[in-house]
């Protein structure tokens, strides 16, 4: 492993430029891509607006999915500083994934032995596709790499210095990453492999490192305890989410599940095996909210330069602590999506960007090598360096020109049903063309309409279809009004009659039947012409 210089070098100033470069296209169009607000991520958001009221929890079930608390907690500190909408929410997020690609200078730095190498892996985070989008979203696991980066950072840390400090550091951090994303959970395997190989290799004695590496254990422990108390307390906070997309088990149609026989389970575990390997450059996640739909993360040539780093690292591996470390994290990491339903689910493989990103690295500095060999350095830096920028610019082209037209994306992000509606409620009660609004209770209380409209709340109204018609006989209405919608009938339908329609839509709505059926929706106004109205 390299040491680490503190001394400011020109490659420093090239990653300072580079972390400007990721902070514009992490933070820039923000409302406009990703171009919508997907049911999940309006549930973190909702579950931060509820933080204070009555408690403050240490995990969240809100809607009956759990979630770990840390970044739920950030989004509630960030609407705090930065007030409550769907851009304050993304740029939270942003802000975690600038830290990740922050972080990976130092990391890089360390595994490659090489500052040239290490901004040139500074430049990939900052431009590929995948850390981009879910430095976009708002979901948990983007939390997933920046605390494994950090984790491991400090233990290289301690290595370099064996100072109790960084010891204590690296148990505290790797303790607080249990509260980001349940792939988290794998890091205390991944490290112990990593020690007992370092043991075996004799790069760590026993004799003087037990102490600190108790120390490590102790600290991470301790940091974790609070959570794994209410594990303890409530089972189901820790196996709720991976009971839900396990493999192992065929989810019917009733909310049971029945348990796989083992030639299924096996059957399946190779299917997803077979996807996941094809993720990285044949066919990518199909989910339109994680991907530009089947687009792997390498085009076939970079994928084939990921490749040539991977083989690297198995060839290497028994001798090599850069080469152990990125396979094991790799593949460890991708079990995430391996061992659970819907592979490729690059969300969940969110851990493994790091090492996906250091292959790809390695990759290029053997191509490197050998073009240096035949070429000449000019050359080779020409060929690389122009790699490097055609990569970056096809990841960009491909994720703000292609991703947000995509039709699967837009429908996994709402872009076309309960955006617009929310958006125009929003719009009217701002430009007091309308003080109340009454919208279809299916749809007021859809949590992404609930999110957006959550400020002026008091505002909205809703019925339901049994009600007593509040306005016309037709239910599938938002009616915006200056008029007391607590009249008479008949002055209600005199109103009316005086407004007219501006916008209409249909809404996708499922019923308990799980059928889907599309409702539709109008705002309707009166324009205000004075006080009296």
């Amino acid at each position: 492993m390299a040491r680490f210089s503190r001394k400011i070098n020109s490659w420093q100033l090239v990653v300072f430029v580079l972390l400007g470069m990721a902070a514009v296209v992490r933070y820039v169009a923000l409302g406009q891509i990703p171009p919508g607000l997907w049911y999940d991520e309006a549930l973190y958001c909702m579950s931060a607006l509820s933080i204070g009221d009555p408690g403050y929890p240490i995990f969240f079930m809100t809607g009956g999915h759990p979630h770990e608390p840390l970044f739920v907690y950030s989004l509630r500190a960030w609407f705090g500083l930065f007030g409550i909408s769907v851009i304050s929410a993304r740029s939270c997020m942003a802000t975690w994934g600038l830290l990740t690609v922050a972080v990976m200078w130092p990391l890089a730095q360390r595994l490659l032995g090489s500052r040239p190498w290490a901004t040139a892996a500074v430049a990939v985070i900052a431009f590929m596709r995948w850390p981009l989008h879910f430095s976009r979203t708002i979901f948990r696991a983007g939390l997933a790499p920046l605390f494994i980066s950090l984790t491991f950072l400090l233990f290289l840390r301690w290595r370099e210095r064996k100072r109790a400090v960084d010891a204590i550091l690296c148990g505290v951090v790797m303790g607080i990453g249990s509260y980001t994303y349940l792939s988290f959970r794998l890091v205390p395997v991944i490290w112990t492999l990593w020690v007992l190989w370092l043991l075996k290799r004799k790069c760590l004695s026993w004799k003087e490192d037990a102490a600190h590496l108790m120390l490590i254990v102790l600290c991470a422990v301790a940091t974790f305890a609070p959570l794994g108390c209410d594990w303890l307390r409530h089972p189901d906070h820790f196996s709720g989410r991976t009971d839900e997309v396990s493999m192992f088990v065929t989810h019917n149609d009733d909310g049971t599940t029945t348990n796989k026989t083992t030639l299924q389970v096996a059957h399946d575990i190779a299917a997803n095996t077979v996807a996941v390997a094809g993720a990285w450059f044949v066919k990518g996640d199909h989910v339109g909210k994680h991907n530009l739909p089947l687009e792997p993360v390498f085009d076939p040539i970079t994928g084939i330069i990921f490749l040539i780093g991977f083989l690297w690292c198995v060839r290497r591996c028994p001798k090599n602590e850069t080469a152990f470390l990125l396979l094991i994290w790799f593949l460890i990491l991708c079990a995430t999506s391996v061992l659970s339903f819907g592979a490729p689910n690059i969300l969940r493989m969110q851990g493994a960007i790091p090492p996906v990103i250091l292959m790809f690295i390695i990759g290029l500095r053997i191509i490197y090598t050998q073009i240096h060999k035949r070429l000449g350095t000019s050359q080779a830096r020409l060929i690389i360096g122009g790699v490097l920028v055609i990569f970056s610019c096809w990841q960009l082209d491909t994720y703000f020109r292609r991703f947000p037209k995509h039709p699967d994306v837009r429908r996994e992000f709402l872009a076309d049903s309960f955006i617009p509606p929310a958006q125009t409620t929003m719009q009217a009660l701002s430009s007091d063309l309308a003080k109340t609004i009454w919208v279809p209770e299916e749809i007021a209380e859809h949590t992404t309409f609930e999110f957006i409209t959550w400020t002026r709340k008091s505002d909205v109204k809703t019925y339901t279809p049994q009600e007593k018609n509040i306005t016309t006989d037709t239910k599938a209405l938002v009616i915006a009004t200056r008029h007391s919608l607590d009249s008479a009938a008949e002055q209600q339908r005199e109103a009316i009659q005086k407004m007219h329609p501006v916008f209409t839509w249909t809404v996708p709505i499922t019923d308990e039947n799980g059928n889907e059926k599309r409702i539709p929706w109008g705002f309707f106004f009166r324009p205000i012409r004075d006080n009296a109205n």
